[in-house]
């Protein structure tokens, strides 16, 4: 697995807990509660899937992240991830030559995977 940080912002080097999930087929939104009364949206449009694993379920995920050594982030773009492959193998395949990518959120209480089509938009509210 390789993987790439989207984010890289020292300000926000917090517990990070999922607050909201939400799938509205259009967007895929989680919002993260910073514990400062601050929240963090991240929205995912054009998704085709996605799974949300306790962090403590998620021992290889997270074995595989901090074992690449890309420092520490809440998302990142994951390339030949376990999920990713998964999803292939589901589909038999029939989605390989679409654009697809894999992103993995990494929160204090969960380890979210998305698969789709476009990067994810962030912001706080």
């Amino acid at each position: 697995m390789l993987a790439d940080k989207l984010s890289d912002n020292d300000d926000l080097y917090h517990f990070f807990f999922l607050d909201q999930l939400t799938d509205d087929l259009d967007y895929l939104t989680l919002r993260v509660d910073l514990n400062e009364g601050r929240f963090l949206k991240i929205r995912f449009g054009r998704h085709e899937c996605y799974r949300v694993v306790d962090e403590s379920d998620a021992y290889l995920t997270l074995h595989d992240l901090y074992a690449l050594n890309v420092g520490y982030s809440h998302i990142y773009k994951v390339t030949d991830g376990d999920f990713f492959n998964e999803y292939h193998k589901m589909t038999e395949g029939i989605r390989k030559d679409l654009e697809l990518n894999h992103y993995i959120v990494l929160l204090d209480d969960h380890v979210i995977d998305i698969i789709g089509f476009d990067d994810p938009i962030v912001g706080l509210e």
